[in-house]
């Protein structure tokens, strides 16, 4: 890879970085059937910032704390995970068909909805040391927001990202 390549490229872009986070992130919520989905994928995409650091699962945290009053470099750091979520929005998708049509996850539709899980007999290769950080982060987070499998996409962004306000 020459030196112009390496200055353009983004590991949160890379399809194999959203890919294993989206398996470690439905391992650890134990998703692994229709009866216990993970409703609106959408989520995903900050889900997978916010499992990726300890920083940010605080961050999480502090931001659902209706005591605590973020300071201005708390929204920076949510302003910059909200953003970095929205450029990823589309690869995440493309990484949903691929995992999809490779039969790791499996999708499912209810009354418009997407809903997805984890088909654990393809997923047998999950080695819970190698993804320990990421599926201690996701528990952590699950913690925190209980029903973060379940919320609804609206409800979600509005508790974590409300007064970050963009026109898309």
């Amino acid at each position: 890879m020459d030196s112009k390549k390496k200055m353009f490229y983004s590991v949160d872009m890379d399809p194999h970085f959203i890919a294993v986070n989206i398996i470690a992130l439905l391992y650890a919520l134990k998703r692994f059937d229709e009866k216990r989905k993970f409703k609106f994928p959408q989520k995903l995409s900050s889900l997978i910032y916010f499992i990726n650091a300890e920083d940010n699962v605080s961050l999480f945290k502090l931001k659902l704390d209706k005591e605590y009053k973020l300071k201005l470099l708390d929204y920076e750091r949510l302003n910059n995970i909200f953003l970095k979520s929205k450029i990823i929005e589309p690869q995440i998708n493309r990484v949903l068909n691929t995992l999809n049509d490779k039969g790791y996850i499996c999708t499912c539709y209810n009354n418009n909805e997407l809903s997805i899980y984890l088909n654990k007999k393809k997923c047998k290769f999950i080695c819970e040391e190698i993804f320990s950080d990421l599926i201690k982060n996701t528990i952590e987070i699950q913690k925190i927001y209980i029903k973060i499998s379940s919320v609804q996409y609206e409800t979600y962004y509005s508790k974590l990202f409300k007064g970050i306000e963009y026109n898309e």
